[in-house]
């Protein structure tokens, strides 16, 4: 097992003043030996917040109470016009797929952290064997991302 970091960023104090709100992220090893590293210079700051567009995700048709919830929120706009109806249609749908299946992306980050944490103590037998959980856990997870 490696248990050393060879990746780094370089940069001059000119190109930190150009990018003041820069970052870097080491990601876990997880299914190889290296792990990415990420450099962020926070360009997308800078452009217009626009507001969140709705997409149905096909993966809310694998949950059965994805048809009540549609259908519930139609009815509960019987009187409104067709555009009010599917925007309130768009909510309801947007908060139960929010309860229902959580922010994957925070729980693929939540999942990384901890294998990051168990890769870094001594390799045993606990050790090996949850960090083989725990990326069990993520190819789930990422087969869910996909697949939203």
């Amino acid at each position: 097992m490696v248990r050393e970091r060879l990746d780094r960023f370089l940069a001059s104090e000119e190109w930190c003043s150009l990018f003041s709100h820069h970052w870097v992220q080491n990601y876990p090893i997880y299914r190889s030996d290296h792990a990415p590293i990420l450099l962020s210079a926070d360009v997308t700051a800078r452009r217009p917040v626009r507001k969140k567009l709705f997409h149905f995700e096909a993966l809310w048709l694998s949950n059965n109470e994805c048809q009540e919830v549609v259908k519930g929120a139609w009815e509960s706009s019987v009187r409104a016009g067709i555009d009010e109806r599917v925007e309130v249609c768009a909510g309801k749908l947007s908060m139960w797929a929010a309860a229902t299946f959580g922010d994957i992306k925070k729980k693929i980050g939540k999942k990384e952290e901890e294998l990051v944490m168990w890769q870094k103590r001594a390799p045993d037998s606990v050790m090996i064997e949850r960090c083989k959980e725990l990326v069990a856990e993520l190819d789930e997870l990422h087969r869910l991302d996909e697949t939203y």
